[in-house]
This record gives C-alpha cells, structure tokens and sequence, in this order.
C-alpha cells in the first residue's frame, strides 16, 4: 500500500515519529508533516512556523525526539521544536565540528550523538549543545550511520554490511 504520493523534486530525508511521517525537503527548504490516523496518513503540512526559511541546502541528517534535529555538512545543528528555530549551539567542542555525517538522538536518550568520520569520531552534546564527550575510533571513519542505547551504554556504528559499537563513558 502507498503510504504517500511523491509531489516534491530533489533530496529528501524521510522519518517517521509518534505516528506522524515528517519529510526534510531540501528543495523546498521545508519539513511536511503527514499526520497519520487509522492506517493511513493525510495531506502534507508545512511543519515549520510561519516566517521560518531555513536553509536546507547542505542538510546530511535528521534525527526526531519531539524536537526535529538538523544537521548540515558543516556540522552546523539546527533544531526544531513546534515548528520554531531553537537556539543551538555547539561552540566549546575542542577541538570544533566542522564536518559531520550523521546525528541522531530519541526522546529516551539524554544526549545528541553527532558522527564525524573525518575525525574518526563522535562527538556528544547534551540537548541544550554543550559539549559533554567525545570517542575516538578508526572504524567510526569507516561508518555510515549511527545508533545509540545509552541504556546499554552503546554507540552502535553501521558500516558497510558490518556493525561495531564504541562503550559510552559519559555516562
């Protein structure tokens, strides 16, 4: 079954979150939300507030923990909450993001977990983006994603069809 009709050009980043699919449209510059209810999902919204124009032209991830997080190549964070701009701000990481591949965080985990595989690193802000620590590997240099249980007090690294994991200490 379509769950939805594609009416957009370009790169998108799709994600699915309480119910609801949420799509990044880099084009656009916007996020639609698809409400879902019963099975099926209705028409595309505009999630962002009236007057919001980010630029989502170098956007490389998005994660969703009831906030949206962006995250651009740069390494530049952007969030979203109810549709507004939060102020972010990951200055103080020693030594600076200045790429990134990947982010991700829940609405379980007290952090945002950021990949860097030019650093060979991830690089972890509490979700205010303060720098609280980061992990250095050689396979992180090698991942394409990341997941993180900090219940399990694991970073979870997928590369290629291989999956290592780094132990989390700042816990």
């Amino acid at each position: 079954t379509k769950a939805i009709e594609k009416d957009w050009e370009g790169d998108i980043f799709p994600y699915a979150y309480a119910g609801n699919i949420y799509l990044l449209d880099k084009a656009a510059n916007t996020i639609w939300r698809f409400a879902g209810a019963e099975g099926t999902f209705g028409s595309k919204t505009d999630w962002l507030g009236e007057g919001v124009e980010p630029d989502f032209s170098r956007i490389v991830s998005v994660t969703i923990d009831g906030n949206i997080w962006v995250l651009s190549q740069s390494g530049k964070i952007l969030k979203f909450s109810r549709g507004s701009p939060q102020n972010v701000s990951a200055a103080g990481v020693i030594p600076s993001l200045s790429s990134a591949d990947a982010i991700y965080t829940n609405e379980e985990l007290g952090f945002v977990y950021i990949l860097d595989k030019t650093g060979k690193r991830v690089v972890v802000l509490d979700k205010d983006g303060n720098y609280k620590a980061q992990y250095f590997s050689d396979k992180v240099g090698e991942a394409n994603d990341l997941i993180v249980s900090e219940k399990e007090k694991k970073i979870i690294l997928l590369a290629g069809s291989k999956l290592y994991f780094l132990e989390l200490k700042h816990l």
